[in-house]
């Protein structure tokens, strides 16, 4: 009988090689993650793992499921149950889920029990550091500071729909692994621009540009900015999302060698 439940300490190994059958990811960095989030860490369990689940708080009042992997579609349904449960008691209103183009079952599921599509997202690779450009040279970069704040919260509510948005809590304090850097032109903050880079990967997270500072070499300038980041890192791999729509920053990331490599799911519910 599958049981689903926290993994105890013992399990993490069992859980990472079980999580390698899905992605490639930072392992070190998926290890901690589940050391100091225990309550957000779920597995299936049988006479071994079968599937897991984790998540995180999107913003104070949306609860996020990262990955939902199960040997079986009744085992990822499960998994999604007992995190929505969870995020409940956590007084989250809405749970948002990923899931990749492939898991059409889970995808049917959660379509027929409350949640819908919000966004239709391509996954892009870069496995070499070259660029074709250094984009616009007029454009001053510099690391985020707090009193920007306001000028970037502009540049959010501007440029991404109200549940891409981060929270001005989010953005004051980003995650420690991430870069966080400021595009300015004629002093005014024009775009932002986040990245991180681990065990030899990098993903470019984030970026931004001001609807009227668009096609100026903005996004270029960011990317090659991104690039020269992940080469001081020493990165073999970088990955990012795009919305399925923004057909312009897919044409900007393949401008920059990126390939598309996939497809997922932004679905998410009120609880």
């Amino acid at each position: 009988m599958m049981e689903i439940r926290n993994p105890t300490r013992d399990e993490i190994e069992e859980l990472i090689e079980f999580k390698k059958k899905f992605s490639d990811f930072p392992e070190k960095r998926f290890r901690e993650f589940v050391k100091n989030n225990h309550d957000l860490v779920y597995i299936a369990f049988e006479e071994s793992i079968v599937g897991f689940s984790y998540g995180y708080l999107w913003r104070e009042d949306i609860g996020a499921i990262k990955e939902v992997r199960a040997m079986q579609t009744d085992g990822e349904i499960s998994l999604v149950e007992t995190m929505e449960k969870m995020f409940k008691k956590k007084n989250c209103r809405n749970v948002r889920v990923w899931i990749d183009e492939n898991q059409e079952q889970l995808k049917e599921y959660l379509l027929t029990h409350g949640y819908h599509i919000t966004t239709e997202l391509l996954s892009f690779e870069k496995s070499d550091l070259a660029y074709s450009t250094k984009g616009n040279p007029d454009v001053t970069i510099k690391k985020f500071e707090e009193r920007y704040i306001d000028e970037v919260m502009k540049i959010e509510e501007t440029c991404f729909s109200p549940e891409w948005q981060t929270s001005r809590e989010g953005l004051l304090h980003p995650p420690k692994n991430i870069i966080f850097d400021l595009a300015f032109y004629d002093k005014k903050v024009i775009g932002y621009l986040m990245v991180s880079a681990e065990e030899e990967r990098g993903h470019y997270a984030r970026v931004a540009v001001v609807p009227e500072f668009r096609r100026r070499g903005i996004g270029s300038r960011l990317t090659y900015e991104a690039i020269k980041f992940f080469r001081e890192e020493n990165v073999k791999k970088i990955s990012l999302r795009t919305p399925k729509d923004d057909i312009p920053a897919q044409n900007l990331y393949k401008k920059f060698g990126f390939r598309e490599v996939g497809a997922e799911y932004d679905l998410m519910k009120e609880i």
